[in-house]
């Protein structure tokens, strides 16, 4: 009988184990060119470009990033468990505030690493990657 105990406390410490693990946030690093952007996680200031936003839920996030006298951009995430988001966006000049039609460059990273990378849902390969001329409200899953 003792042993059945010692047993169902194992399972039990193992499930909950998983269950915290499961649901640990995840980070974003963002960096961006130039330096200085305003940068939004969901609608919430988050500071000044270059800066890393800690214990992110997993699931869908919108970042946005603004400085005055260039165009706004905006990148649709979706942050995992346990995995650091790294993004480089580069703005590109113009009217302050304005998504318009621009677009900008992203570098991912992710630790782990060799996360299946999707845009829009369009596989891209693993991270680490560059991506080039990613239009504004792009959005961009890794799942490892």
């Amino acid at each position: 009988m003792e042993i059945m105990k010692i047993f169902y406390i194992i399972i039990i410490n193992v499930l909950f184990v998983s269950f915290i693990n499961a649901a640990d946030p995840g980070l974003i690093s963002v960096n961006t060119d130039p330096l200085g952007v305003n940068v939004y996680l969901d609608n919430q200031y988050q500071g000044l470009s270059p800066l890393n936003i800690n214990n992110v839920i997993r699931g869908n996030h919108t970042l946005v990033f603004n400085k005055e006298g260039y165009n706004s951009a905006a990148l649709n995430i979706f942050v995992e468990s346990n995995i650091l988001f790294e993004t480089m966006v580069t703005l590109t000049l113009g009217d302050s505030g304005n998504l318009g039609s621009s677009s900008g460059n992203i570098a991912i990273v992710t630790n782990p690493s060799n996360a299946n990378l999707y845009l829009n849902g369009i596989y891209q390969g693993s991270s680490p990657m560059s991506i080039n001329n990613v239009a504004i409200g792009t959005s961009i899953y890794g799942m490892s």
